[in-house]
């Protein structure tokens, strides 16, 4: 229910911004919000995989500890020697990629926004740069996240989550309201960063306190063990960048701020219902985490069939409303619809959301083996993705590359997923 809740919540927190953006800002203010956004998902790059791999990594111990009354964590010495041990590795991981992360975005961010015609037009380098600390000390809040959904706790984690957004949001849109343009994102991150860390570390503190519970004999090896399954991790994170957030950053560059805004309304749409249509995902990996430790296939291929056509579901109602929508808005308001780009493109870029469930559900169940072998799809998806958005965008238009995305998902990443689904699964997909 949280999960879904918090799902829902990034809807209405993605629609109300969209909608304050369009009304509020004029074009090329636009272009420079849904792209600072756009890299901001390079969150992922500097997380390189490691609060996704914590949580797998958390589920396999946690099957042989549990939580007491008493508010203590009990079980298994190995396996809580071996927590502690993950708790260490990430809370020092996350602190020195916080600082690279900070050094590289705010720095790169602010090459990429300078060589810009628009750069004068805008005063967009002060939240830049505020953007860029918030969004470094926000990965923080990653590590202590996947330790308690790792360890089964999803209801806490994800009311925290929910908590932390709600407030985070609220917040961003008061800024907006009051005119404080791109400063807005800033706060957001602000709030979300303080709320949520908060929040998280005070749930956590049981399994936290594992840190001290030193065992030389039993400890993940981060070189020997994590870093093996991080990197592969890392590399399909980075791809992602490339098949699912670069649009608005190239068509910044190829036809300017005006184009970027309009793609980047696209793109927050598709993620919006992706997002949401996947919401039972945030519940299930432990789940699917617990099974993989076990070996029981059947049931984790009974828990992604379950999975898979409840997201179906959702994704489809969720895209035909989506594109219901912004029709009815382009056919009253003409001029707020154009801000929406083309009636094609935002259907291509919405209606991707839905045979994409069925590459979500089993990439997870795959990857909660404490496996990635997506790294050679994702590349060569990342590849064709982005040379085809610069080709086809810069002779046809921005508005193409939702072409470009729709043909690329449909025919090369999941079908790629679901080969190398059917051959991890023991014989039982």
């Amino acid at each position: 229910m949280f999960s879904f809740l918090n799902r829902a919540w990034s809807i209405v927190s993605t629609l109300g911004f969209i909608a304050i953006v369009v009304l509020w800002l004029s074009p090329e203010l636009q272009g420079f919000y849904f792209t600072f956004i756009s890299l901001l998902v390079l969150l992922q790059v500097a997380d390189m995989g490691f609060g996704f791999v914590l949580a797998q990594f958390a589920s396999h111990e946690w099957a042989d500890l549990q939580l007491g009354k008493d508010g203590r964590v009990s079980g298994a010495p190995r396996a809580m020697a071996r927590l502690g041990s993950l708790v260490r590795i990430g809370l020092r991981w996350y602190t020195a990629a916080g600082v690279v992360f900070f050094l590289v975005l705010g720095f790169g961010g602010d090459w990429f926004f300078s060589v810009s015609p628009d750069a004068t037009t805008v005063d967009w380098r002060t939240p830049w740069w505020l953007l860029s600390t918030f969004a470094a000390l926000y990965l923080l809040v990653v590590p202590v996240q996947g330790i308690l959904e790792g360890c089964g706790q999803v209801v806490t984690s994800q009311r925290n989550q929910l908590t932390a957004n709600v407030v985070a949001t609220m917040t961003g849109w008061l800024v907006l309201l009051l005119g404080g343009e791109l400063y807005a994102i800033a706060a957001l991150f602000a709030v979300r960063t303080i709320v949520g860390h908060g929040l998280n570390t005070w749930a956590a503190r049981p399994i936290l306190r594992l840190a001290r519970f030193l065992d030389g004999d039993h400890v993940v090896r981060w070189k020997g063990e994590f870093w093996p399954q991080q990197w592969r991790i890392w590399v399909s994170w980075l791809c992602g960048f490339f098949v699912f957030q670069s649009f608005a950053p190239i068509a910044f560059q190829i036809d300017g701020a005006i184009a970027a805004g309009q793609i980047g309304v696209m793109v927050q749409a598709f993620h919006a219902v992706n997002q949401l249509a996947s919401a039972r995902l945030s519940a299930d990996q432990p789940r699917m985490g617990g099974y993989a430790a076990r070996r029981d296939f059947t049931g984790l291929s009974q828990l992604v069939r379950r999975g898979t056509i409840f997201n179906l579901i959702a994704a489809i109602v969720l895209a035909v409303a989506a594109i219901c929508t912004v029709y009815a808005i382009k056919m009253t308001f003409p001029d707020i619809g154009n801000r929406f780009g083309t009636m094609l493109g935002f259907v291509l870029f919405v209606a991707t959301a839905i045979p994409l469930q069925f590459s979500n559900t089993q990439t997870a169940a795959v990857r909660f083996q404490k496996k990635e072998p997506f790294v050679g799809l994702n590349f060569f998806c990342a590849a064709i993705m982005f040379a085809g958005c610069v080709i086809v965008g810069g002779i046809f238009g921005a508005e193409y590359m939702a072409l470009v995305f729709f043909v690329v998902s449909v025919a090369v990443l999941i079908p790629g997923v679901w080969y190398i689904y059917r051959r991890n699964m023991g014989g039982v997909a």
